[in-house]
């Protein structure tokens, strides 16, 4: 997905895949002539469009692009969630987890700015 910044950017995720997994990339694109200003690698897979907000974090008037990542869930499976819900009940493990993240960026740099 893509968004517009109020700073005059667009920002968008986008996934790819090579041997050793998928991984998710978030982009900066100048609006004015469609120039990368830069791109950031993600530990997961970006199955949505990113936000922007006032953090108070970051170079850009406290500006942070915020994005989740992590394995797009599927289908709602009713049987697994069901089984797992027993199973968390009962032993307190979680058998259908999906590991994901929150992560904040500099729009500016397309740096982490550690907020997580």
């Amino acid at each position: 997905g893509m968004i517009v910044g109020p700073n005059g950017v667009a920002y968008g995720t986008t996934n790819f895949k090579n041997s050793s997994g998928t991984f998710g990339l978030l982009s900066a694109f100048n609006l004015a002539n469609g120039n990368v200003l830069w791109r950031r690698p993600l530990a997961m897979e970006a199955n949505n469009a990113p936000s922007i907000g006032r953090l108070g974090l970051g170079s850009s008037d406290g500006l942070s692009i915020v994005v989740a990542i992590g394995a797009n869930p599927g289908w709602p499976k009713p049987l697994q969630q069901a089984l797992s819900v027993l199973v968390k009940g009962l032993m307190n493990v979680s058998l259908f987890s999906r590991a994901s993240e929150l992560l904040a960026v500099d729009p500016a740099t397309g740096e982490l700015t550690g907020w997580r």
